[in-house]
This record gives structure tokens, C-alpha cells and sequence, in this order.
């Protein structure tokens, strides 16, 4: 821009060097004050371009940074995505392991009443044994009578001795036995909590870390329809499952009362992003819900009721539109 200005300046200044001799004084004056304007406004457009190469230079140093932070996101949000990977498959391992223990726990249960029954019948055909030798002793009595009778006695003492030690110890292991298997329980309870826990906390800086505004960080990559909402949804699916687990647990267990209050505190983080998470345990089903639905029969149920007993997948709506389907159970007659 500055080369054609020159170029026109001296263009003028030649045609009008050419024809000072025909040009009046006057015109002359004139020719000179334009020649100041012209002065004046090349001024003000060098000073226009170094203002906007000053500017572009800045907003090229502003993209630098936001790319840098960009790549910065991206790693912290890959290595949180590792971790919870790693904290599902460590809660599938424990949870594997409790039910091992359950299915163990039922067969020493089913052993030790089978046990139980045994020993009942070995006592109810001894004592069979007894009365019919008593009935052949009576028949048969003579002087030796007392002492029949006192071996018999003795006989039925030792048995009902024997019967009362084997029923204690039999007590004794089964009071001993669930109180181990209470412990282990409410052991492997508390470890899912720590790791619920530490889940939460991951997923709830995730969620902060997508509502941050533009201009303070990165936005994350946009969906077909303009927002991302795998995180949402990944973290509703985790709510769901971990408000299942609270239900089962015994409530003096440690760290419950903990991470009750972490869910909490993220479905509030939930809403403060624009996402509902629709509430449908215990309310009745209506013919047209938009739902994936399994029935299960209760014969105990009103005939004219359907009840939403469990909860699958959530619904989950963002911005009062439906971005998830809930995949629910109704219990009917």
C-alpha cells in the first residue's frame, strides 16, 4: 500500500513539475496543500499497518497459548480416562470375589444343615434301637433288671452328651463362620467405597473441567449435534450404579455417610451444567413413556398398577431435551 501511495505521489509531482511554468500561483498553493494532505494521510496509514501487524502478531501469540493449553487438556483428560478404566476393573475384581464368597457361604450352609439332619437321624434310629431293646428287655427280665436298666440309661446319657457337644461345636463354627464372612463383607463394602469415592472425584474435575468458560481454557470437541455429552452420560450411568450399592449396604458402614455426600455433590455439579437426571424408582409406568422397558412378574402387585422397580439406564435430559432413553424394569401382576 505504501509503494502505489509513493507511486502516485511522485506520478503527481512529475506531471506537476512539468506544467509549473503554465500553473498559476494560486493553483500552485493549492497543489501544495494537497501535497501536505497527502503527506498526512500516508502518515496515518503507515501508523494504520504497523497498528495492524502489531495485532496480528498478538493474536498469533493468544493461538499459540490456546493450542498449548488444548494439548495440555487432552493428556489430563487421557490419563483420567486410564484411571477410571483401571478403578472399574479393580470394583469388577472385588466384586467377582464377593460373590466366589457367597456361593461358598451357601454351600458350607447347605453342608452344615445337611450334617445337622444326619446326626438327627443317627439319634432317632439309636433311639429306636433303645426303646425296642427295652421292649425286649421287659420281656425278658429277670434278676439282672437294675443293671439293664442303669446301661441303658447310661447308655441314653452318653448319647444326648455326645448329641449336645456335636450341636454346640456345629453352633460354634456356623456363629463363627458368618461372623467372618460379616467382616469380609463389610471389608470388601468399605474398599468399593474408597473407589467409588476416588471415581467421583475424577468424573466431578472432568465435569468442572468441560464447564469451564472459553476464555479461561480450551472447549472440548463439539458432537454431531454441538456439545459432547459422553462425559455427562458416563458419569449419570455411574450415579445410578453407585446409588444401587448405597441401597444394599448395611448404613453404619464406614465412609457410606462420605460418599453419599460425593454424590451429592457431583449430581448438583450435574445440574449446574444443564443436565437432569430424571427420577423414576417407584413411580408408576404409563403405555407411550419413551423407554427400553423389561416387565417382571409379581403376583403380590395390584392388577391394574405397573411400578418402575429398578433402573438400568438413566434418562437424562440436557437443557429439558432427552439426550439419553432410560432402559427400565416394571413390575406388574
Amino acid at each position: 500500500m505504501k509503494i502505489k501511495l509513493l507511486f502516485l505521489f511522485l506520478l503527481f509531482s512529475t506531471g506537476a513539475i512539468a506544467q509549473q511554468d503554465s500553473i498559476p500561483v494560486q493553483n500552485f498553493e493549492k497543489l501544495e496543500r494537497n501535497f501536505q494532505e497527502i503527506s498526512l494521510t500516508i502518515k496515518s496509514l503507515s501508523a494504520e499497518v504497523q497498528s495492524l501487524n502489531s495485532r496480528m502478531n498478538e493474536l498469533s501469540k493468544i493461538n499459540t497459548t490456546q493450542n498449548n493449553e488444548l494439548k495440555v487438556f487432552r493428556n489430563k483428560n487421557s490419563q483420567q480416562e486410564t484411571e477410571i478404566s483401571d478403578l472399574k476393573e479393580t470394583n469388577k475384581l472385588y466384586k467377582d470375589q464377593l460373590d466366589s464368597l457367597e456361593v461358598s457361604i451357601r454351600e458350607n450352609n447347605e453342608a452344615i444343615v445337611e450334617s445337622s439332619k444326619n446326626l438327627n437321624n443317627l439319634l432317632t434310629e439309636e433311639t429306636t434301637a433303645v426303646r425296642a431293646n427295652f421292649s425286649r428287655v421287659d420281656e425278658t427280665l429277670d434278676q439282672n433288671k437294675l443293671l439293664w436298666i442303669i446301661g441303658i440309661l447310661g447308655f441314653l446319657i452318653i448319647a444326648g452328651l455326645i448329641y449336645f457337644l456335636l450341636s454346640k461345636k456345629i453352633n460354634s463354627s456356623k456363629i463363627d463362620m458368618e461372623g467372618q464372612i460379616i467382616q469380609t463383607r463389610t471389608s470388601l463394602e468399605e474398599e468399593a467405597i474408597k473407589l467409588d469415592e476416588k471415581l467421583l472425584e475424577i468424573l466431578n474435575t472432568q465435569l468442572k473441567l468441560q464447564s469451564v468458560p472459553v476464555s479461561a481454557a480450551p472447549a472440548p470437541l463439539p458432537s454431531s449435534n454441538g456439545t459432547d455429552h459422553k462425559l455427562a452420560l458416563k458419569v449419570a450411568d455411574e450415579i445410578i450404579r453407585i446409588q444401587k450399592n448405597l441401597e444394599r449396604m448395611d448404613e453404619n458402614t464406614k465412609g457410606l455417610k462420605q460418599l453419599s455426600a460425593s454424590v451429592k455433590r457431583i449430581q448438583d455439579n450435574f445440574a449446574a451444567n444443564g443436565y437432569e437426571l430424571v427420577e423414576m424408582i417407584g413411580k408408576e409406568y404409563h403405555e407411550g413413556m419413551k423407554a427400553s422397558v423389561n416387565f417382571i412378574q409379581n403376583k403380590d402387585f395390584d392388577e391394574d398398577k405397573k411400578i418402575i422397580t429398578r433402573i438400568i439406564k438413566p434418562q437424562v435430559n440436557f437443557n429439558g431435551t432427552m439426550i439419553q432413553t432410560a432402559q427400565i424394569e416394571v413390575t406388574e401382576a
